[in-house]
């Protein structure tokens, strides 16, 4: 038995069988809730490269595993990442139990998790790329809707990560030049220039970024919302491994400017153009546009107390995130509603209008504080705070004006709510959520010791 074994190919071959079970809802969310349970308590409890005795029986789980010449490696230290992803992973399935959604979501999604762990431990991890693209194949399906003609989100999010991986496996291929002769300068612009372009394109940076709100209005919110989460969470540590692994490109006198510059461009081209926008669905693609920058000013901090702020930062992302989504994809799935269910929908409006509320960062609340460290952070640079505020205030008028507009249409089925549209499971589940937000704004240090470990990653990064 090894690591990969458990933490990829289960996942993998779990996707496959629920797929066959894709037409029994119920039995394929379960199930998929089941294994993700199941990995998630094995990277709680197991050991990897040590021996480990279970009454007479003694057995141990080697790290590694080669698969068609490359290898597969998944050492102690990555074991908190995993435990995370499969949290994660956890506790948006859950939010399955309350919905009717894409039928391929609890297969595809398991399948991805297990791509996205096969990505981050291949080695050569230039073959990432690879098998980051075939992520991109097998999400297909959930961005497809029965009886809806295929958008142009779709085919832009083909077209751009689909560019990107010539540029990252060039990238890949220059790095082995550069390592055997560092004095060769064409070759390190080359390959600076080739990753740039590479994870530009994966994390949606302006010019690049048109495919993630169109996306977001064309499929199923809830669905998009679990892609957008765990995508660069996945290509961020990517970009990180390539800096822990290879000292001359962390080195670089220009590379933590370059990183920083993407993030305020993410974050300022959210912010102008959520101004004019209305749509909540769309809306909600700037809000990851927008989350994906304060990653990489994260990021560029370069220091510890940067690592921590990304890895925290994620608690309350995928808190938000779920609460967005799910509230919108039920007042969309109830627009053709009975009066019964006009209390349920003034529900969803409601948690939607706090969620988007809690989104812009408002002091208390779970993203505050993380945006405030890093705001702290840049003190000597009063211009780029500035571009960041001005960002921040975009995307505020943004969510105003959407909301405002949002809130003549449905104020109706707010006043229509109704006792027993509150005492609901799924109502409780959705107001425990919302507190969420709350307390994590008030306790950001909660996850002090988690994010402490997570970082160990990074040895060579934080050392």
């Amino acid at each position: 038995m090894n690591a990969p074994i458990i933490w990829v190919f289960i996942p993998l071959l779990a996707g496959i069988l629920i797929w066959f079970l894709r037409e029994y809802q119920l039995i394929a969310k379960i199930t998929s809730i089941s294994i993700s349970s199941l990995l998630f308590v094995l990277s709680l409890v197991l050991s990897i490269d040590s021996v480990i005795q279970v009454g007479t029986f003694t057995f141990q789980i080697a790290s590694e595993m080669n698969v068609l010449g490359r290898s597969l490696i998944i050492l102690p230290v990555d074991l908190p990442l995993l435990t995370l992803l499969y949290g994660l992973s956890i506790f948006w399935f859950f939010g399955m139990l309350f919905q009717r959604i894409s039928p391929h979501f609890p297969a595809v999604s398991l399948i991805i998790i297990g791509l996205m762990i096969a990505a981050i431990s291949v080695e050569p991890f230039l073959y990432a790329a690879l098998i980051i693209e075939m992520i991109v194949l097998v999400t297909i399906p959930l961005f497809i809707r029965e009886g809806v003609p295929v958008g142009k989100g779709l085919i832009r999010f083909l077209q751009f990560q689909t560019l990107a991986m010539p540029f990252v496996l060039y990238a890949g291929w220059t790095i082995l030049g550069v390592e055997a002769n560092r004095a060769n300068v064409q070759m390190i612009q080359q390959t600076f220039i080739a990753l740039g372009l590479g994870f530009a394109l994966w994390l949606a940076v302006f010019p690049f970024y048109s495919w993630i709100p169109l996306l977001t209005a064309e499929a199923e919110p809830y669905v998009a919302g679990y892609f957008l989460l765990f995508y660069p969470i996945t290509t961020i540590h990517l970009g990180m491994k390539f800096l822990n692994t290879y000292s001359w490109l962390r080195e670089s006198a220009m590379l933590l400017d370059v990183i920083r510059g993407a993030g305020i461009l993410l974050i300022i081209s959210s912010g102008i153009l959520s101004v004019y926008q209305k749509d909540t669905r769309k809306l909600f693609g700037y809000l990851v546009l927008l989350e994906n920058g304060f990653s990489l000013l994260a990021i560029s901090l370069d220091t510890q107390l940067g690592y921590q702020i990304y890895f925290a930062s994620i608690i309350p992302r995928v808190v938000i995130y779920a609460l967005w989504t799910y509230a919108t994809t039920k007042l969309y799935s109830l627009e053709s509603m009975s009066v019964e269910q006009h209390g349920r929908r003034g529900i969803y409006f409601l948690v939607l209008f706090l969620t988007m509320l809690i989104s812009i960062g408002l002091p208390m609340f779970a993203s505050a504080p993380y945006r405030v460290q890093i705001i702290d952070h840049l003190q000597a640079q009063p211009v780029q705070i500035n571009l960041i505020v001005l960002g921040l205030f975009g995307y505020g008028v943004g969510v105003f004006r959407s909301l405002y507009g949002f809130a003549t249409s449905e104020i109706d089925a707010f006043q229509k709510i109704k006792p027993r549209d509150i005492l609901r499971v799924e109502t409780f589940v959705l107001a425990v959520g919302l507190l969420g937000t709350f307390v994590l704004g008030f306790f950001p240090q909660v996850f002090e010791s988690a994010t402490l470990l997570l970082i160990q990653i990074y040895d060579k990064l934080i050392a």
